[in-house]
């Protein structure tokens, strides 16, 4: 016990050690903070729509919870997955003109994800445009998929470059422990006012607006993503200067 006590201590001392030292570089870099905040105002939307998503469509679509299963996890794997790739490939290949590509292409991917998702949540009323009196709920849940597998793509396209623009932060052996301060940051604030601003703005809509609160609710936090890609934008500006190769 005592061994295994002495060689704890041990590990947390060294650990704090290179934490410590890998901050010290960090929080000089602007870059850091503009990628660490714009990263988690995204991931408010991100955590907040994901986690109150499902009841969104129970209430505004009649599904059970078995069906909001099946639904919502065909558009987390189909868009997350795509979102993902296409952010990393397309980061890197615009990267070759200049290191702010990086922030770049998911600041502009923000910038669509936000009217995406208010379109999305809006299908029915799409359908009506385009075939009056023609709507079926079959139809509106088909249209809705489609949509939003482009805002769930949109809003993961962040991952690889951002993520990669961290790590060029601070010298190779630093790498790792940027990164996880850095997801530190972005998961803190991420699940700590994504989870509650959305279900707090619900319930204060829900004397106005009824069992669709949620929809407003989740309209009014799109402003975090425009938040996020400001914050993106000046990073895009900064990397070149901090950047480490």
């Amino acid at each position: 016990v005592w061994a295994f006590g002495g060689g704890l201590a041990v590990v947390i001392g060294v650990s704090l050690m290179i934490a410590r030292a890998t901050a010290s570089v960090v929080i000089r870099k602007p870059s850091f903070w503009l990628l660490a905040l714009g990263a988690a105002s995204s991931s408010v939307c991100g955590y907040g729509v994901a986690g109150w998503l499902p009841l969104f469509f129970m209430r505004s679509f009649d599904l059970t919870l078995k069906q909001t299963s099946w639904y919502y996890s065909g558009i987390a794997l189909i868009g997350g997955l795509s979102g993902i790739w296409l952010g990393g490939m397309i980061a890197d290949k615009l990267s070759k003109r200049g290191k702010g590509a990086y922030p770049m292409v998911p600041a502009i991917a923000f910038l669509i994800s936000a009217p995406c998702f208010i379109l999305a949540m809006n299908s029915a009323w799409l359908i009506e445009q385009f075939a009056p009196g023609g709507g079926s709920p079959a139809l509106s849940l088909t249209i809705a998929f489609l949509i939003f597998l482009i805002p769930t793509g949109l809003n993961l396209a962040w991952l690889g470059p951002v993520t990669a623009a961290v790590q060029h932060l601070v010298p190779a052996p630093m790498r790792s422990t940027a990164s996880a301060l850095f997801l530190l940051i972005n998961n803190l604030l991420g699940l700590a006012v994504g989870f509650f601003y959305f279900g707090w703005m619900s319930d204060l809509l829900a004397p106005r607006f009824g069992d669709e609160s949620l929809r407003w609710a989740i309209y009014t936090g799109m402003g975090f993503y425009l938040l996020a890609s400001a914050l993106l934008f000046g990073a895009s500006r900064t990397l070149k200067r901090d950047w480490i190769d």
